[in-house]
């Protein structure tokens, strides 16, 4: 997409959760340190393939023209 998204975030129930800066992109801050291990990554990526795998799909349907005729009787519809 060529789009590019506005840094200003629209008030929304999470607002206050967004911290002081409130802005959509965030500038990194290398005086602090990344803790997040290893194990600890590949954990919550398993579990949110878990997660995903455990949610009920919908069933694929294709998108094609019909007829009206295709579900009802000519004759029923002229009597309505």
């Amino acid at each position: 997409m060529d789009t590019e998204l506005d840094n200003e975030l629209p008030l929304n129930d999470y607002y206050e959760l967004l911290g002081k800066d409130k802005k959509l992109h965030f500038e990194s801050k290398p005086d602090v340190k990344n803790e997040n291990t290893k194990e600890y990554l590949e954990f919550i990526q398993a579990k949110c393939l878990s997660n995903l795998n455990s949610l009920e799909h919908a069933p694929s349907v294709g998108i094609t023209d019909f007829i009206v005729s295709d579900f009802y009787n000519h004759d029923n519809i002229e009597q309505n």
